[in-house]
C-alpha cells in the first residue's frame, strides 16, 4: 500500500522501504514496485494534483489521492487487508460504489482504472465534468484499484 499511497501523493517518486535487502529481496517483491512505477511512468506532475482527497467507501475501503481543477491520481484499498492480511476477501468492493469528484473544470475527462497488483489498465472509460462534479462508478475487482482521471484537453493558465 505505501507504493501506491505514495504514487498517489503530491510527492515525488515512489516509497523505499528500508528493508530492501531482507524483505524485497528475499520476498521476490520487485514485480509490486513495478507495478507502481508503470502507474507513474511518464508523467510529469510538475504543478500538478496540489490537493490531498481521501473518502471512506465503507467496509475498511477508501478512496485516497490527489486532485488539482483537471484530474486526479488515487489509489482505493481496505486498510484492514493492510493491518490483518488475512482478513483480506474475494473482491475489494463487495457492491458497486459512485465515487463523487468535485471541483474539476466542466468538460470530458478520460479515466483509467488500474489493477495495482499487476501495474495494468483493467477499464478505463470517459466521463464528463457538469458544475464542477465528475462520478465514478466503481465496480467489484478483486484487489486495489489505482485512479487516473484526467481532462481530455488540458487548460493551461495564460493570459491573452
Amino acid at each position: 500500500a505505501s507504493l501506491w499511497l505514495s504514487a498517489c501523493s503530491p510527492y515525488c517518486g515512489l516509497a523505499l522501504p528500508w528493508w530492501w535487502d531482507t524483505y524485497i529481496e528475499a520476498r521476490n517483491l520487485y514485480p509490486v514496485m513495478a507495478a507502481a512505477g508503470r502507474f507513474v511512468a511518464g508523467e510529469d506532475r510538475r504543478e500538478r494534483f496540489g490537493e490531498w482527497v481521501r473518502k471512506s467507501l465503507g467496509g475498511g475501503v477508501q478512496a485516497v489521492g490527489i486532485m488539482d481543477s483537471q484530474g486526479a491520481r488515487l489509489y482505493i484499498f481496505n486498510a484492514d487487508w493492510i493491518k490483518t492480511p488475512e482478513s483480506r476477501g474475494p473482491n475489494l468492493l463487495t457492491a458497486p460504489a459512485a465515487l463523487e469528484l468535485t471541483g474539476l473544470i466542466d468538460g470530458g475527462y478520460h479515466v483509467e482504472f488500474w489493477d495495482a497488483k499487476e501495474g495494468r489498465v483493467f477499464a478505463s472509460t470517459v466521463g464528463v465534468s457538469k458544475e464542477g462534479h465528475l462520478t465514478i462508478d466503481l465496480t467489484a475487482h478483486a484487489g486495489e484499484i489505482g485512479i487516473k482521471v484526467d481532462r481530455k484537453v488540458r487548460v493551461a493558465p495564460g493570459l491573452k
